[in-house]
């Protein structure tokens, strides 16, 4: 007997390998605020239509409902009389699947235990992690969000812990394509983890080894006559103390400075002025001039 068609898998498991690649970027001490936008984007969406999924294979006519009813009953009439929506879906025009509606998140949290009931024990829920997740949604995608606050460590390690256990959910559910342990191909899609105690996203950045390089061969690194005054000049600099390196290699060690710039970890300070070191400087000029050549210094505040 052939398996049903999940309808919805394949767009969610892009979201859910998204979820992981970008988790493991913040892991990783890459903390940024587009990564963390796109981890938080990534898992809802996976969330969300893993549990229209699981609707969808229950025949759970919640998970959707026509915008708009002919005189005839149409297409309520069909929808509401089908014994398996995948297929009812898969097989309906493409003009008519828009007259339908789906369920939107908000109702997904609030009907999460009923959905889940054949998983979730009595007691459990998972309103509070479907509610961060949502409210961290909302608000990047339609109000203010800030750098240094969106999605703060507590916040990411409730998250993580959740990933861990929701991917129980995947298997119970059949929405994975393996069973146990994943493949080479399905290595990706794999989560299968201990929660995590605690977590820092500042020690994530410090235990980072291209981090530890950088300090190495740049901290205490002199400029005269001018400073970098941007992030990608800081970076560019730095690059030329550890040498050469792709393209690819360069983006990561920028990805790195724009985190320790973040969190204070990385400065440039004034040291003294050129004439300082060099009493002489500027002495030749045949008319007064004001000397402005200053000496800096790069630290890094990460001990």
């Amino acid at each position: 007997m052939a398996r049903q068609k999940k309808i919805l898998l394949d767009n969610a498991l892009v979201s859910w390998a998204n979820a992981i690649y970008f988790c493991d970027q913040i892991l990783a001490g890459k903390t940024t605020l587009e990564v963390r936008k796109n981890f938080v984007a990534a898992l809802h969406n996976a969330v969300e239509l893993f549990l229209k999924q699981i609707m969808l294979d229950n025949c759970d006519y919640r998970v959707a409902e026509p915008r708009n009813v002919e005189a005839d009953g149409e297409p309520a009439k069909s929808y509401y009389a089908a014994t398996d929506l995948n297929t009812f879906f898969l097989t309906l025009d493409s003009k008519l699947r828009k007259e339908f509606r789906s369920i939107e998140f908000n109702r997904l949290l609030k009907q999460h235990k009923d959905i889940l009931k054949d998983f979730l024990l009595d007691g459990d829920s998972y309103k509070a992690e479907l509610t961060l997740l949502n409210s961290l949604r909302n608000n990047e995608t339609h109000f203010y969000i800030g750098r240094d606050d969106y999605l703060n460590e507590s916040e990411f390690l409730q998250l993580y812990n959740f990933m861990t256990t929701f991917y129980h959910v995947m298997h119970e559910y059949e929405l994975l394509p393996f069973f146990g342990v994943s493949f080479d191909d399905h290595k990706k899609l794999c989560f299968e983890r201990s929660p995590l105690k605690s977590f820092s996203y500042t020690d994530a950045v410090k235990s980072a080894e291209i981090v530890k390089k950088m300090v190495k061969a740049a901290n205490g690194m002199q400029f005269e006559d001018y400073f970098p005054m941007t992030l990608y000049e800081m970076t560019t600099a730095i690059a030329s103390k550890m040498g050469g390196m792709s393209d690819s290699e360069f983006n990561e060690l920028w990805t790195y400075v724009e985190v320790l710039d973040q969190y204070n970890m990385i400065d440039i300070i004034q040291t003294g002025s050129y004439k300082d070191k060099n009493p002489a400087y500027g002495s030749d000029y045949s008319e007064p001039c004001v000397v402005t050549h200053f000496l800096f210094e790069l630290k890094f505040n990460i001990l």
